[in-house]
Order: C-alpha cells, then structure tokens, then sequence
C-alpha cells in the first residue's frame, strides 16, 4: 500500500475544493490510503465530504503556537478537530517566500505530535545546492529537527527537490534511492524510534511516477497540481 497525498496548494477556490472533493470520495477506490490536502477554508466542508470514505483530510500548514495574536494562521489544535490525520509542513514554497526557519517548523513537528496529526516533512535541495554538490548537507540540516520532538512517533518525509517542483522533470529513479538510502542512514542514527515513511514530490505525473514506483523504498507521492484534475491522479496511482 502507498500514499498518494494530493496538496491543492491555491489553484482551486472554495466551490472548486468541494466539488472535486465530492469526486475524489466518489470516484477513487484504491487499496492505497489517499489524503486530501485542501485549502484552509474548505477543511470544514470536505471533512463532512469525505465521512464515509477511505479518504482522509489532510492540511497545508499549521501554526507554530497552540493560541495566540498570530494573525492568518491556524492551530494543531482546530485541525485535530477538524479530524485531520495529515499535515504538511517545511514545505520548499513556506521556507522560501515565508522565511520558515527550522526552528519555526520545529515548533510545528512537535504541536502536531501533541495532538496526533502525523506532518509530512518536507525536505528537499534547491537547484543552487544541487549545482554546488551542498545536497546532503542540506537535507541533514533540515532533517536534524526530527530528533529534538520527544513525543514524535509517526513521520512521513517528503523528499521534493526544489528544482523539480513545477518544472514537469522529476527526478531520475536512481537519484532519488539513493537520497532515499541517505536519508535512511540519518534515521538510523537518530535515538528515537520513529515509524516514517519515504515519499517523493517534484513534478508528479502518470509517467514520472511509473518510473519511480521502481524504487524500493518510495512509500508514495506528494502531488500539487496534478492533484487537482482527478483523472490525472487517478492515473498516477494505476
């Protein structure tokens, strides 16, 4: 069984949201576990949506205080509530035109693992630390956080190489095993005993992941805007 989580970022309005919500419970009948990751405010509707359907809800983001005067984010807390059982976090867009700093996200593993939402950890180089050979040394700094989060039991790493993202060239099957094999190594290294799982994300589509699900260790896909057309995504999981 693989993850297949479909991160509609900001293509799609509120309308747009639940109705394709309305398709994706009504039309995928995978074995894999599918999430949805939809905008804020369509996490309420799409919820009720997706009640009496193996998919489960998902979010983007979450805010790295429980509660407090931080306008225009939302809490752990509300998303437990909102029954989200994902929530994405780190991901290359939040660290590079928001300034997200480990620290920040950080604050959001922990919050997460306080109310049992599993985050998918984004992690990934970006083309000028490909070209400078400065990948693994990115991927362990932004990979050390994980350790520092006692209560952390669950994690899904999302490796998404900058470069690839949007650019419709993901990744070659080759070297995305053997950053997956590096970052197996660093996990190993950790002191706490983390159940994780590896996925990749960085211009997913019908081929690119044919090609990948070779990998041994790839336990799913990060998808953006592929996600949003769902005959598309259907076609990445068959």
């Amino acid at each position: 069984m693989k993850l297949y989580i479909a991160n509609w970022k900001t293509y799609l309005n509120l309308n747009q949201e639940i109705a394709l919500a309305k398709k994706f419970a009504y039309e995928t009948n995978s074995a894999n576990q599918v999430v949805i990751c939809p905008s804020f405010v369509s996490l309420y509707p799409i919820n009720e949506i997706l009640k009496n359907s193996p998919i489960v809800l998902g979010a983007q983001n979450c805010a790295p205080i429980t509660s407090g005067p931080l306008t225009g984010e939302v809490s752990a807390v509300s998303l437990s509530e909102l029954d989200c059982k994902y929530c994405i976090i780190g991901h290359s867009e939040r660290r590079q035109n928001f300034s997200e700093s480990n620290d920040i996200i950080l604050k959001k593993l922990e919050l997460l693992s306080d109310q049992n939402i599993t985050p998918i950890l984004c992690i990934g180089e970006s083309l000028i630390d490909h070209e400078s050979n400065r990948i693994l040394e990115t991927l362990k700094y932004q990979l050390d956080i994980v350790e520092q989060v006692k209560k952390l039991k669950k994690l899904i790493i999302a490796y998404e190489p900058i470069w690839a993202i949007g650019t419709e060239v993901a990744a070659e099957p080759e070297y995305v095993e053997k950053i997956f094999s590096y970052i197996e190594s660093l996990m190993l290294k950790t002191k706490s005993k983390i159940s994780y799982t590896l996925v990749y994300g960085g211009s997913v589509n019908e081929h690119t992941a044919k090609e990948l699900k070779k990998i041994g260790q790839l336990g799913g896909f990060l998808i953006g805007k592929a996600s949003t057309d769902i005959n598309k995504f259907l076609k990445i999981i068959d």
